[in-house]
């Protein structure tokens, strides 16, 4: 059944983490030199959220306001803060990948499931956790348990991604391997979906259509 249907909205951001082992990845950081638990990444709370207009930093604020700017969550300080906060965390624990649009959707989409039960899609938008909306979206703290926790978990599946499931080769500077991952998902799409692919041919449009 789940590979027919897919997890179940409701497990679906669990099931994520528990698939990428990212509590076992954050005590593998925990265990090295490496400062790397998200709640000093993250900034202190007594320090307003803020980009530098410049560098990658520049590169993620300008982005802020690209990702999914009709959405409500995203269309809101609180949501920009959110997404910039992770963001920003990701490139001061990995420098060598640094930041890559792109990364601003994967990073959105997880957010908006780890918010709203599981379920991704912008149309069913709809948080269900009591606390969480008292605490963080009536109370505008930013920095209350219940977001601290979620930020947390992305974070770090963003960072699993990028550590132990090829991410890496996409997002750091040159994309090195988008070439090859696009030339592999047209041959996959002539093999299995041979209709389309010649649909696409038949108006010019190759592999690099979706994926730059």
């Amino acid at each position: 059944v789940l590979l027919r249907l897919g997890v179940p909205n409701k497990y679906r951001f669990r099931f994520w983490c528990h698939t990428l082992k990212i509590h076992e990845l954050e005590m593998a950081y925990k265990k090295s030199d490496t400062v790397a638990t998200y709640e000093v990444l993250r900034g202190s709370k007594d320090i307003p959220f803020m980009l530098d207009e410049n560098g990658w930093e520049g590169a993620i604020e300008r982005d802020l306001s690209r990702t999914m700017p009709k959405h409500e969550y995203f269309a809101s300080e609180i949501g920009k803060h959110c997404l910039g906060r992770i963001l920003r965390s990701i490139v001061l624990l990995a420098p060598h990948v640094s930041y890559c649009q792109g990364m601003n959707y994967v990073c959105a989409v997880l957010l908006l499931c780890a918010l709203n039960d599981g379920n991704g899609r912008p149309a069913d938008w709809k948080p269900s956790s009591p606390s969480l909306i008292r605490n963080y979206f009536v109370a505008k703290n930013e920095h209350c348990r219940e977001i601290i926790s979620i930020e947390k978990d992305v974070f770090w599946i963003m960072i699993a991604l990028i550590n132990n499931r090829g991410m890496s080769g996409i997002w750091s500077p040159g994309v090195k391997l988008l070439k090859m991952r696009t030339m592999q998902f047209y041959k996959l799409l002539e093999k299995r979906m041979p209709v389309f692919s010649r649909y696409f041919n038949g108006l010019n449009i190759d592999g690099f259509f979706f994926t730059s």
